[in-house]
């Protein structure tokens, strides 16, 4: 599993933002708060919230975990997350750690 580069996941981040701005839509948000999360632009983590949370590959890979579980019922979403930002969050870190050469837009 290769994590995407810098460069990608900002080019990425741009895109989702200008979309966001087009049309604003929870699964864009999702998008847009897990590359802010990952690029160093926002201190907390996409879905559990962490403050402070560095957006290590582990860490990615349990706010992904999170999101999926939440998605599929095993978990309750917690009020303000709504499944479409929690989509977002699952497209773009399964992209941004690899898992598919997919990227969320």
């Amino acid at each position: 599993m290769t994590l995407r580069s810098h460069e990608e996941l900002t080019a990425s981040l741009v895109d989702v933002l200008d979309e966001q701005a087009q049309a604003p839509d929870e699964f864009y948000r999702g998008c847009a708060a897990a590359l802010e999360w990952v690029t160093g632009q926002r201190s907390t983590a996409p879905v559990s919230g962490d403050a402070g949370q560095r957006a290590g590959e582990a860490a990615m890979n349990a706010e992904l975990a999170a999101a999926i579980a939440m998605l599929h019922g095993e978990r309750p979403i917690p009020t303000p997350l709504r499944r479409g930002y929690l989509s977002g969050v699952e497209a773009t870190l399964a992209w941004v750690l690899g898992q598919t050469e997919e990227p969320p837009l």
